[in-house]
């Protein structure tokens, strides 16, 4: 199974625009403003565009009025600007056959898949939620496996505190946006993130016993990802961790009524599978679990 080095590059240099700053830079062209203050980058850092003869100048070339309405019409994209152009960044798997969208929010994107936002929304943020799913494993105690890399924000968090990252994601494509997000670009710089590209199900088998302090099982969907919720993948995990090692698992909001049965079923699976502790974690939408002390 393939890794890719913590040296690979990001590709995410040209100028990024979502319908908020295409909004910002109509108005300061409305207003005959000689430039604009705004992110290019997805609220990382701030660039001062300036404006000839009232049309803005984005990655060294004059975006024309029609290019910024086009953007400002679509809230729910992340546009790249090359050549004076706007290009949506979605891109298609030809490996799962489904569509990745980056859709913008208040701090760091999000990525929707076949309809599914990867990260919740509603009240909080991909890096709020990001950070939740995190604390739920408790203490850094060493090696720590992210079986769902995406685009890699537990895999970034886990990273700043825990000795060793390895993190798993099945579709390239997820790893093309990534490479164009630039709040994913530490996934490719840290040298304590090991990235796996292949099934999640395939490589577990590969790890020896009781190698990991802990498990973070962000997976998609149920109907997106089956077989990440079943028993015998479940088993797998309790082996590869040490013991009293903790597993965390994103189910979806437990007040749902999809939710809730997840949950359910979740939660049976896990204790059949041989955890024990095996409890609601609702700060985070999921699930933790430990592998008994002796098993």
């Amino acid at each position: 199974m393939p890794t890719v080095p913590a040296s690979a590059q990001c590709g995410a240099t040209a100028p990024i625009l979502t319908h908020r700053q295409a909004r910002a830079l109509l108005d300061a062209a409305k207003n005959g403003a000689p430039a604009a203050t705004l992110s290019l980058d997805l609220g990382r850092t701030e660039t001062t565009v300036p404006f000839t003869a009232g049309v803005p100048e984005v990655g060294g070339a004059p975006l024309a009025a029609g290019v910024l309405a086009k953007i400002a019409s679509a809230p729910n994209k992340c546009f790249r600007i090359v050549d004076g152009e706007a290009r949506p960044m979605v891109v298609f798997s030809a490996s799962t056959g489904w569509v990745r969208t980056l859709w913008p929010t208040a701090d760091a994107p999000t990525t929707v898949v076949a309809g599914f936002p990867m990260h919740r929304v509603q009240g909080t943020t991909p890096l709020h939620d990001s950070r939740a799913k995190v604390r739920a494993l408790g203490r850094p105690r060493g090696r720590v496996l992210d079986t769902a890399t995406g685009l890699g924000y537990t895999a970034i968090e886990l990273a700043q505190a825990w000795r060793q990252v390895d993190t798993v994601e099945i579709d390239p494509a997820a790893l093309e946006l990534a490479r164009l997000n630039p709040w994913s670009r530490p996934l490719f710089e840290r040298g304590n993130i090991t990235l796996h590209v292949g099934d999640a199900v395939a490589l577990t088998r590969t790890f020896e016993t009781g190698v990991f302090a802990a498990v973070l099982h962000d997976p998609p969907t149920l109907p997106l990802a089956g077989a990440l919720y079943a028993g015998a993948f479940y088993a797998e995990l309790r082996r590869i961790l040490k013991p009293r090692g903790r597993l965390f698992h994103y189910v979806g909001d437990p007040d749902s009524r999809a939710g809730a049965r997840a949950t359910a079923g979740v939660l049976r699976r896990l204790a059949h599978a041989g955890f024990e502790n095996v409890r609601r974690y609702p700060r985070a939408f999921g699930v933790t679990a430990v592998r008994p002390a002796r098993s």
